[in-house]
């Protein structure tokens, strides 16, 4: 597999890291819709995949020293454009107010029917209901962090608004769709 060309370097890479990312989706859910202690309900991240290195995208996590928590940020601002349909989930409509839940964030993504995660999407699935473990990943999105000064998100107008747009900056996009290799 290390001896694939580079744009299918990229694309099993890509393909890991959204197949990390439907695992965690599902993981959150079961466990949220589980809970009987809110306050309990901490989750560890599945084991992050292996990177292929011989594409950008598998380059650019050792280089910037991603943590899981930031990756999961990254592939979760790229899930729209790579495979929208993991994000279906999270389109589940609480009965009790017939209506999405606050708790998974999301937009509609423009005039398509995908959704569109937010900051709190990230936040949802990086700590749940676990309100310590939901300040320290607010600090994902500021302008200090490396998502933002590596031009991998980008940068909203108020670092810690949660209803604000996880997206991936236009440079990342161009570097791993316009040129895969």
């Amino acid at each position: 597999m290390t001896d694939a060309p580079p744009p299918a370097a990229l694309a099993t890479t890509l393909d890991r890291e959204l197949h990390w990312l439907a695992t965690l989706i599902h993981q959150r859910i079961d466990q949220y819709a589980e809970r009987d202690d809110p306050a309990s309900a901490a989750l560890t991240l599945p084991e992050p995949p292996e990177l292929l290195d011989r594409c950008a995208y598998g380059a650019a996590v050792p280089i910037n020293r991603l943590s899981a928590d930031e990756r999961l940020a990254l592939i979760l601002a790229l899930a729209p454009w790579l495979r929208p349909q993991a994000l279906d989930l999270l389109f589940v409509r609480n009965a009790n107010l017939d209506r999405g839940f606050t708790e998974f964030g999301g937009r509609a993504h423009g005039l398509a029917t995908g959704f569109a995660p937010t900051r709190q999407t990230a936040l949802f699935l990086l700590a749940g209901d676990a309100l310590d473990r939901r300040l320290a990943a607010m600090t994902l999105f500021g302008a200090d962090g490396v998502l933002v000064r590596q031009r991998l998100i980008v940068l909203q107008p108020d670092d810690f608004a949660p209803w604000l747009p996880l997206e991936p900056h236009p440079e990342l996009l161009a570097r791993l769709l316009r040129n895969p290799g």
